[in-house]
């Protein structure tokens, strides 16, 4: 059961002995997430249910992790699909600060809405820390906002500007229909919203057969989700998202939707 030590850090033979008395084994502790030119006034990002505040996006944030001791290893997941690695890292800097923190500047685009930042020990290294924040858009929203207007060229339009989705994510979408769709049925026969024809099985010649006629649908990748007024699903592969149309004759529908979509990434992987 004996010990080497290098440059201050220990490293066992077995896991059981990392805290084991007289080895320096470091440990993380905590894990803040800092709006930009944060003081010592300022509050960490939060979830609004938790009274927030939230944080921007397509601004640089500040990761702080806290801890104690030397780590030889430590791994920082961001909460978006991202993640670090950092080596030989001390938290204890000196014998008056023993919560010196490892601080990592990080940039989230794509998805606004819940995150979820994860530091682990690795190596030499013990704890696991976690916080969860909202990312907000610019008008300080944790949501996407997608105009959505018929006709379109395709059954399914990928979605902006945003990143791909990973397994595991929450996907939650509200849709107003700015104008019900005209789906060009004789006598306007066939007018609806983002839910479709009520009861109704989409039969083999449309593009998502048995799901609802002339319907909102999301995809991802190879997953088909109905969509409508109010939907949610989770995330089975990684892909981007689509907005999609169930309708064998897309040049003559004539619509509009507005559709609110929030992505919550805290479990995805």
């Amino acid at each position: 059961m004996a010990r080497n030590t290098q440059r201050g850090f220990c490293i066992w033979t077995l896991p059981a002995l990392l805290l084991a008395a007289g080895c320096n084994i470091g440990k993380v502790s905590r894990v803040v997430v800092v709006p930009p030119n944060a003081n010592s006034a300022t509050r960490a990002c939060n979830l609004l249910s938790r009274s927030g505040p939230g944080c921007p996006m397509n601004q640089p944030l500040e990761i702080r992790v806290f801890g104690r001791a030397p780590c030889t290893l430590l791994e920082v997941e961001f909460g978006d699909g991202e993640k670090t690695e950092v080596r030989n890292f001390d938290f204890a800097k000196s014998e008056d600060d023993l919560q010196a923190p490892l601080v990592l500047t990080h940039i989230y685009k794509g998805w606004p809405g819940p995150k979820r930042v994860k530091a682990t020990g690795v190596t030499n290294c013990a704890g696991t820390a976690t916080t969860d924040f909202d990312l907000l858009t610019a008008s300080g929203t944790p949501s996407y906002r997608l105009g959505f207007q018929q006709p379109v060229p395709t059954a399914c339009t990928p979605v902006p500007g945003t990143k791909p989705l990973h397994p595991g994510a929450l996907v939650r979408v509200e849709t107003t229909d700015v104008m019900a769709t005209n789906y060009g049925c004789p006598l306007g026969g066939c007018v609806y919203g983002a839910d479709g024809k009520p009861g109704s099985q989409a039969p083999a010649q449309f593009p998502f057969p048995g799901l609802r006629e002339f319907s909102q649908v999301w995809r991802v990748g190879t997953q088909i989700e109905q969509g409508g007024s109010s939907a949610s699903f989770t995330v089975r592969e990684r892909g981007p998202l689509e907005v999609c149309v169930n309708d064998n004759n897309l040049p003559d529908n004539h619509g509009a939707w507005r559709v609110d979509i929030t992505v919550d990434e805290r479990n995805a992987r």
